[in-house]
């Protein structure tokens, strides 16, 4: 089923006229493309060969004929095809370092020996262009360069991003998944919220869209738990790199996790077949049950925000009625069917502050898979109405199980 959701990926993106893949990273995908990014078409490549059926099979080899046109001297590709000779991105021939791997090893016997003799060269430049760079790629790039030349992995992962990359990295090598230091991965994967519930070191280097996405499949085909997808975003080609996979310390089902680490706040629970996730970022400190925000500076932007994906069945009061602003003192709650988080603002010092409630649409859930994604949150923020610098906001927040 992962191999048929890739290629349906590809094909969405597919333009008629051109029959290459066409998206931008930076721009819905429902819109029409110019733009030809090469990895996502090596990935379609290997979906299509994947199918193992031969009109799939011509139509892979003629397009990875065609993409090896746009390796430039120094041994990398540019992330869009219109963008050759220019590579702007040093190390995107590293990402394609996995589909050339597995396209060698699976299918190199049904594409002839001229055409598997230049991917296998095409592979060695792409190596060898980023040994020689001064400045090192990033850890979840790095490790997928380690595991094509056979070297032992390092980076500890950190995020879904890495977690993602590093499983890539143990399949090419033939680790078992569920063996260290891949083992957190799933460990950190809640299988009732069908979500990560891990740290999240960020990293400005990642591109956190794909392999954000790889991860979650990763851990639906361990788990066996994929659900359909009627209309699969193109980053769903990055799925035609799983492997067949078989994991044998599964964990038990959790019905809530908090994550507090460095600047962001996670909370995640189930109501039977419903998840629930309340984040935050930013610059604050946490306690036991409590978050501090310093005020530095006076700013438009909002003090502190809690987001909180929205369905039908979640109630946000205040002081047990409804409304959308809130102040000091009071009791803010987030109401499910069997659980209540609840929060109430104070601030060390003179000044005031205002709280507010809204919904906003949120574009970046429609690159999940899960079955709870929804397309709008709710947000809670509060922003300095006169506040002085140096004061601090202080968050006491509750969790609690409602009685039934």
């Amino acid at each position: 089923m992962i191999s048929k959701i890739a290629l349906e990926a590809g094909r969405l993106a597919q333009s008629p006229q051109t029959k290459l893949v066409h998206l931008h990273y930076d721009k819905p995908f429902e819109e029409r493309h110019d733009t030809i990014p090469l990895v996502e078409n090596f990935l379609f490549a290997l979906a299509l060969l994947r199918t193992r059926m031969s009109e799939n099979v011509l139509e892979a080899k003629g397009l990875l004929q065609h993409l090896l046109h746009f390796q430039n001297g120094e041994g990398n590709f540019p992330v869009y095809l219109h963008e050759f000779p220019k590579c702007r991105e040093p190390f995107c021939g590293a990402k394609i370092l996995p589909a050339l791997y597995w396209i060698q090893k699976d299918f190199g016997h049904v594409l002839g020996s001229e055409l598997s003799d230049n991917l296998k060269a095409s592979a060695e430049r792409i190596v060898r262009h980023c040994n020689s760079r001064e400045t090192p790629p990033p850890p979840h790039i790095a490790i997928l360069i380690e595991a094509y030349e056979g070297k032992p992995l390092s980076s500890p992962p950190t995020s879904p991003t890495a977690f993602a990359c590093a499983l890539i990295a143990a399949q090419m090598q033939g680790h078992p998944l569920d063996g260290l230091p891949w083992n957190s991965a799933f460990e950190f994967w809640h299988i009732g919220g069908e979500s990560y519930e891990g740290p999240h070191e960020y990293d400005p280097r990642y591109q956190e869209g794909p392999y954000r996405l790889l991860y979650d499949f990763f851990m639906h085909t361990a788990y066996d738990t994929l659900p359909p997808i009627s209309h699969p975003h193109p980053y769903a080609l990055y799925a035609a790199l799983i492997q067949p996979m078989e994991v044998q310390q599964k964990k038990e089902q959790k019905e809530f996790s908090v994550t507090q680490e460095g600047g962001s706040f996670r909370l995640m629970w189930t109501d039977g077949a419903e998840r629930h996730v309340l984040t935050s970022k930013g610059k604050f400190h946490h306690h036991e049950h409590a978050i501090s925000v310093g005020v530095d500076e006076l700013s438009d932007d909002p003090l502190f925000a809690f987001e909180l994906d929205a369905t039908d069945h979640t109630k946000l009061l205040v002081n047990n009625e409804p409304a959308t602003v809130f102040h000091q003192g009071d009791r803010v709650s987030v109401s499910t069917s069997s659980h209540r988080f609840s929060f109430a603002i104070s601030l060390e010092g003179e000044g005031r502050v205002m709280g507010h409630i809204s919904q906003k649409e949120c574009i970046e859930n429609t690159y999940r898979i899960s079955k709870f994604s929804t397309n709008r949150k709710w947000v809670l923020f509060v922003r300095a109405v006169d506040v002085p610098a140096s004061s601090v906001l202080n968050i006491q927040w509750n969790f609690e199980f409602l009685p039934k």
